[in-house]
């Protein structure tokens, strides 16, 4: 049984709000929170149960064993429901996800929720330590897909970020070239603040290229769930795009601190 590690959800997660948190999704991360620390508990209760049965080998130390397995693995399938809450919940609050996305996902959500339902009851049930290494393969082959899933739905949100804060770029550029256009005289500082508006452009318009590759990535020819999806690349790539449209409205804001009127 391996242990399943999510620091680098909790990073993603909660680096990607475009909208101020709402109490539910606070309550369902404080929820994720608890129940990974439970998690991580009792598997470490479990490592030193199963050492010590190996060691042994008496039928206390197994009973001890088997006992602290089946807590661990469901408090594994816990932690997994919350995870999919969590995610489910992150959409609901993020901008500019599309209704379908997130319709899709809490079908998703209740489809998993409904196997974990039936794996923790053969937890329950298992009666012996081979019973319940036959439940945690189960899990482990399940949980290819639940990753794959649930991946594709960190991706949504972090392209929706990118996505929302780009849609904002074309207006701001055409107020801002309009703004220019009003400006008396055809001076040096007019031609710095044309030369920024094209940089501010071109800098935006890298995201599309770093939006393209994250589409090629996902696209069923380049993985199946066996495989995963590569989400570290995706991560970088999306952050990379969001670093551009970061730098393309810093030229704008230099361009409209420096002149009088206001956009």
């Amino acid at each position: 049984m391996r242990f399943l590690i999510f620091t680098f959800v909790f990073y993603v997660l909660n680096s990607i709000l475009t909208v101020p948190v709402l109490a539910d999704y606070n309550q369902t991360y404080s929820d994720y929170q608890f129940l990974y620390s439970q998690y991580r508990r009792s598997y470490d209760e479990y490592s030193v149960a199963k050492a010590t049965y190996n060691t042994y080998r008496t039928l206390t130390t197994q009973n001890e064993a088997l006992e602290k397995m089946r807590i661990t693995l469901t408090d594994r399938a816990n932690i997994i429901g919350a995870y999919l809450n969590l995610i489910y919940d992150k959409m609901l609050t993020s901008e500019g996800i599309p209704e379908n996305e997130v319709t899709a996902f809490s079908k998703i959500k209740a489809g998993q929720e409904n196997w974990l339902s039936s794996h923790k009851k053969l937890i329950s049930g298992a009666a012996t330590l081979e019973d319940l290494n036959e439940v945690s393969r189960d899990f482990d082959t399940r949980y290819l897909q639940i990753k794959d899933q649930t991946n594709k739905a960190v991706v949504t949100v972090l392209l929706s970020k990118n996505d929302s804060a780009y849609a904002k770029m074309p207006d701001l550029f055409n107020r801002l070239q309009a703004q220019l256009s009003r400006l008396p005289g055809a001076g040096e500082d007019n031609l710095s603040y044309l030369r920024g508006l094209d940089i501010a452009r071109s800098k935006a318009q890298l995201w599309e290229g770093k939006r393209g590759e994250v589409v090629t990535l996902m696209s069923p020819k380049q993985y199946s769930y066996q495989q995963a999806l590569d989400i570290g690349k995706i991560q970088n790539l999306l952050f990379g795009g969001l670093q551009y449209l970061k730098e393309s409205t810093s030229y704008l804001n230099e361009i409209v601190s420096s002149i009088t009127k206001p956009i």
